[in-house]
């Protein structure tokens, strides 16, 4: 509600004050329209005017009823040209762009200004179509801002997209996060974190140990000093690692360096 800037109103109080008086003199003229008909139909039923006549009084006061009805529309228009000189804030927030200066001359239609709301704020990011079949509307989401010194805030997933961008292949996910504090500002960047599955009992093995051989995963243990091969199933991969579904138990001692070198019975050394 609060003013963000006014073009000069004398125009279109004019205008209003001109139809208004229109208006006034449409409603005149009706009453007037209102009598003749009144009389006329008093002297019709005394014969002592045509059917004719009759009639043509009574689409004189038609004319003068539309005439109220067209008058109540231009008023009405031209307040709502008085009520547009003033720009307003459509909503409590902050102004953040007033595109013109005082004393400017701007076009209908011209953006003059934005207002923004940051007690909330929604945070666009791109991901694969790996991540974008496993994130769902809803989930839980932490951001983490570096401009404000990494901290931390708690989101939720809004929508996924179901389109990938044409040049960059990704789709985009739309987050909401908190802002009521106001430290959040729009056009920062941000890297967020969602969880999409727990597994409290699974294995997380690098993925440069597993050794790929005729279409088999294979990871490399050391048991009682000798090497053994392990065939593996493989889960999802994240940033360098990979989950094991089978093959490897908890606590062995994986080979993951020289892995290609090895081969099954080598004896291995491990140094304190």
């Amino acid at each position: 509600g609060e003013l963000i800037l006014a073009i000069d109103a004398r125009p279109y109080r004019a205008a209003v004050s001109q139809a208004e008086a229109g208006l006034l003199a449409a409603r005149s003229a009706l009453k007037q329209a209102e009598r003749n008909l009144e009389r006329a139909r008093e002297l019709k039923a005394n014969g002592r005017i045509s059917d004719l006549e009759l009639e043509s009084t009574e689409l004189a006061e038609l004319q003068a009823r539309s005439g109220v009805l067209g008058g109540e529309a231009a008023l009405t228009q031209a307040e709502l040209l008085l009520e547009d000189a003033e720009i307003r804030a459509p909503f409590a927030g902050r102004l953040a762009y007033k595109g013109v200066d005082r004393h400017e001359q701007i076009a209908p239609g011209l953006p003059v200004a934005a207002v923004v709301d940051l007690s909330g704020v929604l945070i666009r990011a791109g991901v694969g179509e790996q991540d974008a079949v496993r994130i769902r509307k809803g989930m839980a989401v932490e951001v983490g801002i570096p401009a404000l010194d990494d901290a931390r805030f708690p989101g939720r997933v809004k929508a996924v997209g179901v389109r990938s961008h044409p040049a960059t292949r990704s789709y985009q996910v739309l987050i909401e996060v908190d802002n009521a504090d106001g430290r959040i500002l729009s056009g920062m960047a941000v890297r967020g974190s969602v969880t999409v599955e727990t597994r409290p009992d699974a294995l997380s093995v690098p993925e440069a140990a597993v050794v790929e051989q005729y279409g088999e995963n294979l990871v490399f243990v050391v048991v009682e000093g000798r090497v053994e091969r392990r065939s593996v199933v493989l889960g999802p991969r994240r940033v360098g690692r990979v989950l094991g579904e089978s093959g490897l138990g908890a606590g062995e001692a994986l080979i993951v360096k020289g892995q290609w070198s090895v081969r099954y019975g080598l004896g291995v050394g491990v140094e304190e």
